[in-house]
């Protein structure tokens, strides 16, 4: 019976900056976490942000979102490790013309 943990390793952080015109970020490129066990089946990695799996779709909100690795090795072992994703505000510039007389 395998007791032995599986490893896991973040992809390192993150920033990014929001979406135009919302105070969030979609399509965030995650990178991989790298993983290994000393017994095979290994399922992959799976990043989640607030306990659900993150997606193209997910937002992460302005500010540090905490991402969660999470993966399973074949006897149903797991490991965990976290990285965080940091969403920075873009705010553009107001331009106002004005005609001079």
């Amino acid at each position: 019976m395998d007791v032995t943990l599986p490893t896991i390793n973040c992809p390192t952080n993150v920033t990014v900056n929001t979406n135009n015109n919302v105070c969030y970020a979609t399509n965030v490129s995650l990178g991989t976490a790298t993983t290994s066990d000393n017994c095979l089946p290994m399922n992959p990695a799976i990043p989640t942000l607030g306990g659900v799996t993150v997606t193209s779709t997910t937002q992460f909100s302005v500010g540090l979102n905490t991402v969660v690795w999470t993966v399973t090795d074949g006897s149903g072992n797991t490991a965990t490790s976290t990285d965080s994703r940091r969403n920075d505000r873009q705010i553009l510039p107001l331009f106002v013309l004005q005609q001079l007389q």
